[in-house]
């Protein structure tokens, strides 16, 4: 839906935007640009994914250079970590559903290059005030355009202080403190935002924390299942190797603490995230919660490409084991990830053939007088995946209205979605393991097991539309489907 404004390039398409993400103020000229850029064409769209993804792997690469180079001997492989931190982002297994997904983009940019580039500065602000000053508006920026990042500077800052092998009263305290205050008040200004992307609080988060992140090694091998016990030797051949070269400059000790403070980044981050109910992914969709995983694994991997590079002179064996074994690791996890994305374009093959048998009474130019009173729920008959055709209620109608736009050559339906002027349809999708429910004047849903509705929308009929043929039913209340 998000890119699918029926006035793209308009001030009243950037109105609408910014009203609806008003958390995220800074997102609104991307997403605005975006649009614009997009006009939709979905063949665009995975074109400007794809350039996001070299911009945000190049930012990490940037931030990983700055990071070695505040190091003592790292300096002149900086370029070389720079190179392996970039692939390293791309290839990461989580990114793949991040960037092939229409709108997963617009969690990572522009957040992630605001981020990087903060951190590049406050990492050398030493006393120079305007770098802070710059790198801490940089970060404001990043905060307030996704919610990510959140206090992600400290533990950077921490990082760099282990590995420079500087004393705790050696920590960049203002820069410490200044980040902390400014995630701290992003934070507020997205809890007391009334419009926007808002995020619940869930009460049970510490179960889902557990959930998700006790799982990362299942949940990361299940997303390179191909070539998992392969990439998993490789990583860790590579990470032991690319150790013992960083600990020739800094100390063993150094570099476990370093690790140990970039889990308790991860971690952070996975707490925030189960704050507003979600658990970790790395496959659909949902695999832009690995974001701050996918950016530490790289710059590490940046890091310690840098510290094989310059150790070739003493550690020649380590350094070698390094680059052969970071090699095969590039080479299975792009292989893994041409699968993944194979699977992205299978849905949108799905997807399509799914919209080709829409009735024809849905996709025409004349709506029925009543539309506006009427709920259309799509029902699948296929096993779920990891990557579903289009599904939440934003996702659906905005499907149905692209369809219907390659049909009629307009964007109509789109304007009651913006607008909630209520003269359209509203639609829904059946997830899998979700209930469905219908009173004769209101639809809900929600997952099975909860009791909690997710969706729902008051209305006067309830259409069914079962995707593997092109005929509407109508439903007569009370009526229920799914969780049996």
């Amino acid at each position: 839906m998000i890119l699918l404004h029926p006035f793209v390039g308009t001030a009243e398409a950037f109105r609408d935007i910014a009203h609806g993400v008003a958390t995220r103020p800074v997102s609104v000229p991307f997403i605005w640009l975006a649009q614009e850029i997009v006009d939709w064409s979905p063949a665009r769209s995975q074109i400007l994914n794809a350039v996001m993804l070299l911009v945000a792997a190049a930012s990490v690469g940037m931030l990983a250079a700055a990071l070695s180079a505040g190091v003592r001997g790292l300096r002149d492989g900086a370029f070389f970590g720079a190179c392996v931190a970039s692939s390293a982002f791309i290839v990461f297994p989580s990114n793949i559903g991040t960037f092939a997904w229409g709108v997963g983009v617009s969690t990572v940019i522009p957040a992630l290059p605001l981020f990087c580039l903060a951190m590049s500065l406050l990492l050398h602000a030493g006393s120079s005030w305007w770098r802070l000053a710059a790198g801490l508006l940089m970060a404001l920026l990043s905060h307030l355009s996704y919610e990510a990042f959140y206090f992600q500077e400290i533990t950077v800052l921490l990082i760099s202080t282990a590995l420079r092998g500087s004393r705790i009263t050696d920590i960049p305290w203002r820069a410490v403190i200044g980040s902390a205050v400014v995630s701290v008040g992003c934070l507020a200004f997205n809890r007391t935002t009334s419009d926007g992307v808002q995020k619940t609080f869930h009460w049970d988060f510490l179960q889902t924390f557990i959930a998700g992140y006790s799982r990362i090694p299942s949940i990361l091998g299940h997303a390179v299942r191909e070539y998992d016990l392969l990439i998993a030797t490789s990583v860790i051949i590579t990470g032991l190797a690319g150790a013992i070269c960083l600990a020739r400059f800094v100390g063993l000790w150094r570099v476990q603490i370093a690790l140990l403070v970039t889990i308790c980044g991860v971690v952070a981050s996975g707490f925030l995230y189960a704050f507003a109910g979600y658990g970790f992914a790395a496959e659909g969709p949902m695999a832009r919660v690995g974001v701050i995983l996918a950016t530490y694994y790289s710059i590490g991997s940046g890091v310690l490409a840098t510290a094989a590079w310059s150790a070739t002179r003493w550690y020649r064996l380590p350094a070698f084991a390094f680059c052969l074994f970071a090699a095969i690791a590039f080479v299975a996890l792009g292989l893994t990830a041409r699968s993944r994305v194979d699977e992205w374009a299978d849905t949108w093959a799905y997807e399509l053939s799914r919209l080709s048998r829409l009735p024809a009474s849905i996709i025409s130019n004349e709506l029925p007088e009543d539309a506006g009173r009427r709920i259309y729920l799509a029902i699948e008959d296929k096993a779920q995946t990891f990557v579903e055709p289009a599904t939440a209620p934003w996702e659906i109608a905005g499907a149905v209205a692209w369809k219907a736009s390659q049909t009629t050559n307009s964007r109509r339906l789109m304007v009651d979605t913006w607008h909630g002027s209520h003269t359209a349809p509203y639609w829904f999708s059946a997830p899998g393991n979700w209930f469905n429910r219908w009173n004769g004047n209101s639809f809900e849903q929600g997952p099975c097991g909860s009791g909690g509705i997710t969706y729902s929308s008051p209305g006067a009929e309830l259409w069914l539309w079962k995707t593997s043929t092109s005929e509407l039913t109508r439903i007569e209340a009370p009526w229920e489907y799914g969780c049996k």
